[in-house]
This record gives structure tokens, C-alpha cells and sequence, in this order.
């Protein structure tokens, strides 16, 4: 059985429900099935997020109450025996009205900056991974690196943001659907 070496997934629309800039406890929701997706995988590989979060940018929340959220959703997941091994995330946008944030980067997705520091931290061969994305900017900051993409039809469902151009490996229904293609792939990989 081939191993995939990671998934690189968007967190707001694939992981957790997305009620517009979502920062507080409270609001924090799974998708249905969430948990035995990611459960599907062998241990060996890893789950990295990559998320922009342009709340901060746009004064809605912190990047302390951002950090509080992520390790709260951590939290959620260790209680599951599911090991995230990093979190990246962009605070920029170039509309945004807060102080160093309102600016262009190269790490607001469909750029690619947070995916190279990934690949870098984590020594990934992208040929290895996949990305999972609800937008289709997600899918083409992967596939602009070499990693493929699936779109979720949770969240956006690709609906929203740029990269219309994009045309993912696979659209899954939500996130179990899309982990049960990607090993599908990998076992005929294999065989």
C-alpha cells in the first residue's frame, strides 16, 4: 500500500463549517464525517492546513484569538487520535484596513508561499501529496507546486474566490469522499 506523504487542507469550507470568518469557540463546527476521514489515513502521513485568514486583515478578529481558535481545533482532533502535524495561515489581505496586514503577499492563497514552506519543512516530494480545497484558488496554489487537488463541494464548493481556470483531479462530495478517492488512487498506484 502506498503511503501518501501528506494532505495539505484548507480549514475553513473542508474541516469546519464556514460561517464567515470564524474565530470564536462557539462557532466551531465539523463537517459530518470529518473525523473518520482524516481517521482513514495510514499514520504515517501527514495532515498540514493551510488557511487564509483575512479576518485578521480586516480587523475582525486577532491573530492571538486566531492562534486560541487553531490550537482549540487541535485539541479537537488529538482528543481523536488524529495528529495535525502543522497549521500554516496567511493574516494578509490587500484590502485590508489593519496595519501590517493590508498588504499583496506571497502567501495569500492561490500564491504559493505557505506551500513551499511546507513542502520545505516537511521534506514533501509533492508527486506524494494532495491538496483539499473548497475553493479552487486551494486547488491552484497546490497544483502550481505539483501537488494534486480535489474540490470539496462543502464550503464554496468552488464557487467563490479566484483560479476558475482550475481543473481539479477530482470533485468529492466533502472530505470522507475525497480521502476515499485519494486512497483509491494510491492502491492502483500500487498495484
Amino acid at each position: 500500500m502506498t503511503t501518501i506523504q501528506a494532505l495539505l487542507i484548507d480549514r475553513d469550507g473542508v474541516l469546519i463549517k464556514d460561517a464567515g470568518f470564524v474565530h470564536k469557540i462557539e462557532d466551531f463546527e465539523f463537517y459530518p464525517l470529518v473525523i473518520e476521514a482524516l481517521q482513514l489515513l495510514d499514520k504515517q502521513t501527514k495532515i498540514i492546513i493551510i488557511t487564509n485568514q483575512a479576518g485578521i486583515a480586516n480587523g475582525i478578529f486577532t491573530e492571538i484569538e486566531y492562534f486560541a481558535f487553531r490550537d482549540f481545533l487541535h485539541a479537537q482532533f488529538n482528543k481523536n487520535g488524529i495528529h495535525i502535524t502543522a497549521e500554516y495561515f496567511c493574516p494578509h489581505h490587500p484590502k485590508g484596513i489593519v496595519v501590517p496586514y493590508n498588504v499583496s503577499c506571497s502567501c495569500r492563497k492561490p500564491a504559493t508561499a505557505l506551500f513551499e514552506q511546507a513542502i520545505k519543512d516537511h521534506h514533501l516530494t509533492p508527486s506524494k501529496c494532495w491538496t483539499i480545497g473548497d475553493m479552487r484558488r486551494d486547488i491552484l496554489a497546490g497544483q502550481k507546486v505539483g501537488i494534486k487537488g480535489i474540490l470539496v463541494k462543502t464550503g464554496f464548493g468552488g464557487q467563490s474566490g479566484s483560479g476558475d481556470e482550475v481543473v481539479p483531479d477530482y470533485v468529492a462530495e466533502d472530505l470522507y469522499d475525497a480521502v476515499q478517492y485519494i486512497k483509491k488512487q494510491e492502491n492502483k498506484v500500487e498495484n
